[in-house]
């Protein structure tokens, strides 16, 4: 998943200059059956969620023992909605359909109690 992480930022940031256009990476790639998968799309930002939430909590930015439950849902909200919000941008520009998009962010809106506000900002992107 690190990988592919990297392989996204890295098509959506280089390109090759063909017929005198620039063609980024992503649209040369985008094609592959993997990035039209909402399994590989849902596992790749769970685990960046996860991996965030970690970094967090061993930034001592928290006190996990200290927090209450009102805050763990503040925190597991952030935490979750930057890092859906790229991976959401970044799965329209591998032409992924808009009814699996709402599939896979929807799955995280209930697993990680989005506020409606948040909720809100997802669908706009």
């Amino acid at each position: 998943m690190f990988i592919s992480r990297l392989a996204i930022i890295l098509s959506q940031t280089f390109f090759c200059i063909k017929n005198n256009k620039k063609v980024y990476i992503q649209n040369e790639i985008k094609s592959e059956k993997v990035f039209h998968s909402i399994d590989f799309w849902h596992y790749l930002i769970k685990k960046n969620i996860e991996r965030e939430e970690q970094k967090v909590i061993e930034n001592g930015k928290i006190n996990i023992e200290e927090e209450n439950e009102l805050n763990r849902n503040k925190r597991k909200n952030n935490v979750a909605l930057a890092q859906m919000i790229p991976y959401i941008t970044g799965m329209k520009g591998f032409d992924v359909g808009l009814d699996n998009i709402k599939k896979v962010a929807n799955s995280f809106i209930d697993e990680y109690k989005i506020t409606e506000e948040n909720k809100q900002i997802i669908y706009i992107i």
